[in-house]
């Protein structure tokens, strides 16, 4: 099918505007962090709740023995509509990869995008993840400091050093 060059024109508007606005990376972000796809589940969804509206994230993904990847994450809102699409290609030795985008620019990853304040809500939400799971890693650091300087003096005292 060939795309006139009028609609194509506001495709390609509407995948940069994904760029400029943090959605590509939003996305990449919550897949990565929240969703983790690893080499054995790359099939994964993850559902959540903003202002009372339900929100689905499915993922869908392959890896190949030699470490190639492919996927695609698709962003749901109030009855299943989607709302955004984003394919990822890459490749990796990792168990846990780092998804990314892959071609001439992240801008034609983008598969699928109707824009609404759901667009705001959605990179407010994923700030706010993104703040707790910080919170969380520090607290986290901070009971592995302290439980090391507890191990730490009691290897002490075990050998009877101060």
């Amino acid at each position: 099918m060939e795309i006139p060059p009028d609609v194509a024109a506001k495709i390609s508007q509407k995948q940069q505007y994904a760029w400029e606005c943090g959605l590509i990376q939003g996305l990449n972000w919550y897949v990565n962090k929240v969703i983790q796809p690893s080499r054995k589940e790359s099939h994964k969804n993850a559902e959540f709740f903003i202002d009372g509206e339900e929100y689905l994230v499915l993922f869908d993904g392959h890896i190949s023995s030699s470490g190639e990847y492919d996927g695609t994450a698709r962003l749901f809102g109030e009855a299943k509509q989607l709302l955004f699409e984003l394919s990822f290609q890459g490749y990796t030795e990792d168990f846990y990869p780092q998804w990314k985008t892959r071609g001439p620019s992240a801008q034609s990853a983008v598969k699928a995008f109707v824009e609404g304040p759901w667009i705001e809500q959605f990179l407010s939400y994923l700030s706010g993840l993104k703040v707790k799971q910080n919170i969380e890693a520090e607290e986290r650091g901070k009971i592995i400091e302290q439980e090391s300087v507890e191990d730490l003096k009691n290897l002490k005292s075990r050998f009877g050093l101060s």
